[in-house]
């Protein structure tokens, strides 16, 4: 199988200040997506005892800003179509999983509407981890 994620060798980050800036960028996704994913809806409302209105819409638009945030540090460190991939991979998986955790601890969100948004997600992961061998032959 010859997907980014098919090979058996760990992650190499590019030599030198490149390296770190990409190394950086793996540590902070983390906290970043946690940040936007729970802020608005589990940590402001236990510091201010109530919910916010509006806090799907928060979500939504520091997701979008968060998305292109990512996208722009993604081209400016990586280098050629599969690390880049690479890089969007493992940095887009992140919101993903956090969200998946989150809806099996709270139940929040309709099943039918959580099993679209799983499946749509795992799709859009694997068409993401796959499409190096097409954009690099083509």
């Amino acid at each position: 199988e010859d997907s980014l994620l098919a090979d058996e060798e760990s992650l190499d980050l590019a030599d030198g200040d490149r390296g770190r800036r990409q190394l950086w960028l793996y540590l902070l996704s983390l906290p970043l997506w946690v940040a936007v994913v729970f802020g608005p809806t589990v940590v402001a409302p236990a510091l201010l005892g109530t919910e916010i209105d509006g806090s799907t819409t928060m979500v939504g638009i520091a997701g979008v800003g968060g998305v292109a945030v990512v996208a722009a540090a993604i081209l400016w460190l990586g280098s050629g179509i599969e690390e880049r991939l690479r890089m969007a991979l493992i940095c887009y998986s992140i919101p993903f999983w956090t969200i998946v955790m989150w809806y099996s601890y709270t139940q929040q969100m309709p099943r039918g509407q959580y099993a679209v948004a799983f499946l749509g997600g795992i799709l859009g992961l694997y068409v993401l981890s796959e499409l190096d061998e097409p954009l690099i032959e083509g």
